[in-house]
Order: C-alpha cells, then sequence, then structure tokens
C-alpha cells in the first residue's frame, strides 16, 4: 500500500468518526434534554429519579412493601348480611346431567355498594290557606321541600359536603352529581347551593356565637392558613361544650372585638391548651393546610381588658 492509499484510507476513517461522534452528541443533548424534566426545583419529589429511598431497603423482603416484624395482623370483620341469595345449578357444564341436591353449602359475605339512583322529580302541592279569624293566609309547609330554588335537601347537603368535606372544585363536583345520579347542574349554581347550606345552618351558628360571648371561660386560639395564596389566620373559640371559628385577615384584637364584643365579661384564656392543639391539627387537616405556627400559652386575660 503506497502513501496516497493510506492517506487516503485514513481519512475515510477519519470522517467514519466524526460522524459517529456528532451522532453521539445529539445522543446526549437528548438524553440530557430528559433527564432535565426530572432534576429541576419544580419537579415534585413523585416524579425524581435516581434517589435513594429508604422507605422499604430495610424490609425482610428486599425492598419489597411487607408487614412490619412484631405487628399483628388485622382483619376486617365481617358485617351481618340484610339480604340472602342462593347460588344453585341444574345441570352439569361438562355432561349435562341433573345434579340434585347439593353436598354442601358454603357461605361468602360481599360489602357492596347500589348502584347509581336515578333524580327523583317530586311535585309539592302547597297549599293556602286564609284564616277565619285574623284573615290572614297561611301557607303550608314540608320539611324536605325547601323553601327556595328547586334542589332538594340531599343534593344541597351532598354539594356542600364534596365542597367543604371532600374539597373538590366547583367543575369536578358537576362532574360528581352528574356521574352517580344523571344530575346537570351549573358550578355557579352548586357555589349557590353551599350559600343556601350556610343559610340553613345560620340560627345554629348564631347560637353557638351567643353561648361563646356569656361563656365564664373562654379558651382562644389562632394560627395560619392560607386562603387562595393568601395568608389569613383561622381563629378557635372554645368552652367545654362549644367551638367556634372565623378565618380572618387579622390576628390583632380587632377580632376578638369582633367576635366578643367589648361587653364579654369571662376569663379569656389565650393561646392554648391540650385540647385546642387537636382541633387545630383536625381542622387543619380537613382543610389541607398544615399548622404552621401554635404558640405557647401567654396567660389569661380578664373581662374587657381582653377585647380592649
Amino acid at each position: 500500500m503506497n502513501e496516497v492509499e493510506t492517506i487516503k484510507q485514513l481519512q475515510e476513517q477519519n470522517e467514519l468518526l466524526r460522524r459517529e461522534i456528532e451522532l453521539l452528541k445529539a445522543k446526549i443533548r437528548e438524553l440530557e434534554a430528559r433527564l432535565a424534566q426530572y432534576e429541576n426545583a419544580h419537579t415534585p419529589p413523585s416524579l425524581r429519579r435516581g434517589q435513594n429511598r429508604k422507605k422499604y431497603q430495610d424490609g425482610p423482603l428486599n425492598g419489597k412493601p411487607s408487614q412490619k416484624i412484631g405487628h399483628k395482623g388485622v382483619t376486617r370483620p365481617y358485617k351481618p348480611p340484610n339480604r340472602q341469595i342462593d347460588v344453585t345449578a341444574d345441570r352439569c357444564p361438562d355432561c349435562g346431567a341433573e345434579l340434585g341436591s347439593p353436598i354442601r353449602i358454603d357461605s361468602k359475605i360481599i360489602e357492596e355498594i347500589p348502584k347509581p339512583q336515578p333524580v327523583i322529580i317530586t311535585e309539592y302541592k302547597i297549599a293556602h290557606y286564609r284564616c277565619p279569624c285574623c284573615r290572614k293566609e297561611v301557607v303550608a309547609g314540608n320539611s324536605e321541600c325547601p323553601h327556595e330554588g328547586k334542589f332538594g335537601n340531599n343534593i344541597i347537603s351532598l354539594a356542600t359536603l364534596f365542597r367543604y368535606e371532600d374539597r373538590l372544585p366547583h367543575r369536578k363536583i358537576q362532574d360528581a352529581l352528574e356521574r352517580l345520579h344523571g344530575l346537570k347542574i351549573s358550578p355557579a349554581t352548586i357555589f349557590d347551593l353551599t350559600r343556601r347550606a350556610a343559610d340553613a345552618v345560620r340560627s345554629e351558628y348564631d347560637a353557638i356565637l351567643n353561648k361563646i360571648r356569656e361563656a365564664p371561660i373562654l379558651y382562644v386560639d389562632e394560627t395560619s392558613i392560607h386562603v387562595q395564596g393568601e395568608k389569613q389566620w383561622i381563629w378557635t373559640f372554645a368552652t367545654e361544650s362549644e367551638t367556634f371559628f372565623v378565618i380572618r385577615k387579622s390576628r390583632g384584637m380587632k377580632v376578638l372585638t369582633e367576635v366578643l364584643t367589648r361587653q364579654f365579661k369571662g376569663i379569656n384564656r389565650m393561646r392554648r391548651v391540650e385540647t385546642l392543639c387537636q382541633i387545630h391539627k383536625s381542622l387543619a387537616a380537613m382543610l389541607g393546610t398544615p399548622t404552621s405556627r401554635i404558640e405557647r400559652p401567654r396567660g389569661e386575660v380578664r373581662g374587657s381588658d381582653s377585647v380592649a
């Protein structure tokens, strides 16, 4: 092989290596771009990869989820059935012979929920009367017929539970009601249903507030809570038998003035006792908000001095 052929062969090999390097560089850029999706500050921990996960590393099954050593297993107890179904067969599925009486009966208890129920449409014929004595018009009432709107008490209650117990947005509640009951209702109407629920319990709300204001000894505490991204304060007013909550933008004395008024004559024990700590933790868990600050007791304030 002469010198010219050697140079030509080396040039061809060089060109092949150059192309291979370009392909490898392109592949590296692609992999780095994919890896960046799991290594930025906005990636949730559940999607981050390549980290040391110690949750099950010390388990007896080489990292697989398992029952802890020494933990006593608990089986869900059976509930008494409210109906019974006999499962029988007349003929053998293989040869077709008549089977006669069973040789034994096995019992299997199954818990099941009913199928989604359709909406019940009820027409109320509301009678109006004229009082023969005072001549006033008297309108008959029914506890299952709301005074306002065209939706019944169960719909109002369910929409309110979806919103505040399950923390579903209005559009999710709309989807759930249509999926479960075939009820088509707008998000704006769902919002109004929660307002009607609040109006229905307003008298009970006011009764609790009056008992709080008349309490001889009252425990008061507040902790931060985020409402639509804004930091506010949830206040707790508790006696032995009543608990009253308000959410306000302020954590100052004006909230005490608003809730208790200046006529409050009882003893106001500011800050927490152990029961109040548990109340806050439970309420924060229900609202999906961490109890970020619960301070230690700061003594007690008596009478109107507590709201001055």
